[in-house]
């Protein structure tokens, strides 16, 4: 029998696939991940191999209709790569006066990947997978989860992506990949947390607003006292007072009508 998390959607496919739990193709630069908030790595966090991270929670027809979120998470890991490289360059010339740079990702897919990502997770990993969102706890999403995670509407307030930050924070070092799970009081999943080369994400999986301070983020390394903002709009680093490079979010229904005018998830050079 297949196993599927988004089987009540519509029909399935004929085949199960060994869905890779993160999706693979972002990191093959990387063989492991660290990952905490599963019954096997509750207080501390462990390193496991991305290639075991695989559960058969995916038909063929769903995992597939899903590929483009793969790309936009592709398109935001370019970026964030080339902003590191650009401000790796740029603190080595500190007196130069820069050209300042614009990256413009779109938000939507990019929230149904860390979605689809937090399903899986739960789904696929031996967690607790008790899902208390309008209604008796289940095993699998809520139904208006998965059409949202598959872009039938978008993720109702409070439900959805935040950004964690401090203003003046620094991003970490390239290569740094980990993620987690929060419990609520009751021990069912509240949220997953992901950690992208030192950005750092939140994924609230409740229909009530988030608690001014989540304290199981208390506990996660440099998670204490940073904001979390709901559908950021811009990252934005600064040189001597002056702009030296932005990433902007678009997301639908929220941002102006004028557009920003920037590099689409492509590397560029510097002169």
């Amino acid at each position: 029998m297949i196993q599927c998390w988004a089987s009540e959607l519509d029909t399935c496919g004929t085949r199960q696939t060994g869905e890779h739990i993160f999706s693979r193709g972002l990191f093959n630069r990387w063989k492991t991940i660290l990952v905490r908030g599963f019954p096997w790595c509750l207080s501390d966090p462990v390193e496991v191999g991305l290639n075991k991270l695989t559960a058969n929670i995916l038909c063929d027809r769903h995992n597939g209709r899903l590929s483009p979120t793969d790309q936009a998470a592709q398109d935001f890991m370019t970026t964030i790569e080339e902003t590191a490289r650009l401000e790796k360059l740029r603190t080595k010339f500190p007196n130069r006066k820069w050209t300042s740079r614009r990256w413009a990702i779109e938000g939507n897919p990019l929230e149904r990947w860390f979605a689809k990502t937090s399903i899986n997770l739960l789904c696929g990993s031996g967690a607790r997978s008790a899902w208390p969102l309008k209604g008796p706890a289940q095993t699998r999403p809520p139904i208006h989860m998965v059409r949202a995670t598959f872009g039938h509407h978008g993720f109702d307030e409070p439900l959805g992506l935040y950004a964690a930050a401090r203003v003046g924070d620094r991003t970490g070092p390239i290569g740094h990949v980990g993620c987690g799970v929060l419990l609520d009081a009751v021990e069912n999943p509240a949220a997953c947390y992901f950690e992208f080369h030192g950005f750092r994400f939140l994924f609230w999986l409740l229909d009530v607003p988030i608690p001014q301070h989540l304290s199981p983020l208390e506990f996660v390394e440099d998670w204490k006292g940073l904001q979390l903002i709901r559908h950021i709009e811009a990252i934005r680093w600064e040189r001597n007072s002056v702009l030296s490079q932005a990433i902007h979010f678009e997301w639908l229904g929220k941002n102006p009508p004028n557009r920003v005018k920037g590099t689409r998830a492509r590397a560029c050079t510097e002169s």
